[in-house]
């Protein structure tokens, strides 16, 4: 978490990108971010 709010203060570094690239890697986060879009989609208006 510290990375990502010094990254929100000095801007993304490769660093930065790398650790973003990885937890998007995760089998789990995948999971979890299709799940929320699907959810997101059959939201109500």
């Amino acid at each position: 978490m510290r990375e990502f709010a010094r990254a929100a203060v000095v801007g993304v570094d490769d660093s930065t990108v790398t650790i973003v690239r990885n937890i998007l890697a995760r089998p789990d986060t995948q999971t979890c971010l299709k799940a929320r879009t699907l959810e997101a989609g059959r939201a109500d208006p």
